[in-house]
């Protein structure tokens, strides 16, 4: 935590970031616009984007059975639509309206 004598810096951001995103259940992969989906971390996340107003926020919920397997989810859809790859493209989350992204964890 000291890069050029600055007490506290965790590589500029980067490391809070990609922890960020990594809760989120996203990750944005580089050059290819697109999230790689994870398990997050929190059952509910509510995204108010700076700037914007509050239609284009971001819901993310997950519904994770408590005898299911935690690792990953098994359906994702994004405001209804289910993905059929672990990804999800970028112009589904930036169509100028709210987005919603259900992860769903089914019991085994």
């Amino acid at each position: 935590n000291d890069i050029n004598n600055c007490k506290g810096n965790d590589d500029y951001g980067t490391l809070s970031s990609w922890w960020v995103w990594n809760a989120f259940g996203l990750y944005p992969q580089v050059c290819t616009k697109q999230y790689a989906i994870v398990r997050p971390r929190f059952d509910s996340i509510h995204i108010h984007r700076f700037g914007m107003s509050s239609d284009r926020d971001w819901t993310i919920n997950m519904q994770s059975p408590a005898i299911a397997d935690p690792s990953s989810p098994q359906t994702v859809s994004v405001n209804g639509q289910t993905m059929k790859t672990p990804f999800i493209p970028y112009s589904l989350t930036d169509a100028g309206s709210a987005v919603k992204i259900q992860f769903t964890v089914h019991s085994q």
